[in-house]
């Protein structure tokens, strides 16, 4: 149901759990300018980020991987099929490398010798067949800001989702910021438990509101644009 303002969803922050903290986590990518994005994944201790010039052909690249904690731990980044480890006292890495289509990064903390990690990852969507997503303002982001508590925020031409997420509950809105004869959609799911919420307005400049039951396991959230069903989404981990 639409509404005539934004709901500010403000959730009050879960208690402190010692076993598993997303603080320092947060990936985020955003074309802040047309035919050009920045993305940054990190972890307490680690880094990954880059800036991709995007021609909608061809992808160019230039990534740089820092591990900022000396812990015995590494920093493990993956770009594709680009991967790259950095340990204690290293300097951070750079390195550069073309490719076509969709773009996934992860970053892990492993130890230096022993197996990888738990990783942390985002998924940039293909252009190829979507020139508005070259846009600038197109992108989306989440991160924690309590050790359970998180945020997120997706944008594409004609539409802005952002909310909030804990142990328990996702809130959030989303705004139609296009024109007359389209329309905005933001859409919840929970991949533990099938539980799913989505709003949907119209209306230039309405918004409608979003809220979900979470066990505060993978959530996915999603903005999409019609007629055309251009989406763009992000999944956010839990704490580990």
């Amino acid at each position: 149901m639409a509404v005539a303002g934004a709901t500010a969803a403000v959730l009050p922050a879960s208690p402190a759990h010692a076993a598993a903290s997303g603080l320092g986590f947060s990936a985020s990518w955003s074309y802040y300018l047309d035919d050009t994005y920045f993305f940054k994944v990190t972890l307490p201790g680690a880094e990954i980020l880059g800036h991709v010039i995007d021609n909608g052909l061809s992808r160019v690249a230039g990534v740089s991987l820092a591990d900022t904690a000396v812990d015995g731990l590494c920093a493990a980044g993956t770009t594709g099929f680009m991967e790259r480890k950095v340990c204690d006292g290293q300097p951070h890495l750079t390195f550069s490398f073309v490719f076509v289509g969709g773009q996934h990064v992860a970053l892990s903390r492993d130890p230096v010798n022993g197996p990888r990690g738990r990783s942390v990852s985002l998924s940039i969507p293909s252009s190829v067949d979507d020139p508005e997503l070259r846009l600038t303002g197109t992108g989306a982001s989440w991160s924690f800001y309590t050790d359970r508590d998180y945020q997120f925020d997706l944008r594409r031409q004609g539409v802005h989702v952002v909310g909030f997420g804990s142990r328990t509950i996702v809130l959030g809105a989303v705004e139609h910021t296009g024109g007359a004869g389209t329309c905005a959609e933001g859409n919840l799911f929970d991949f533990s438990t099938g539980a799913t919420d989505f709003g949907f307005t119209c209306d230039p400049g309405g918004f409608d509101t979003l809220a979900m039951p979470t066990t505060g396991r993978f959530v996915k959230a999603e903005a999409c644009v019609s007629p055309s069903g251009r989406c763009v989404d992000i999944v956010i981990p839990p704490p580990f």
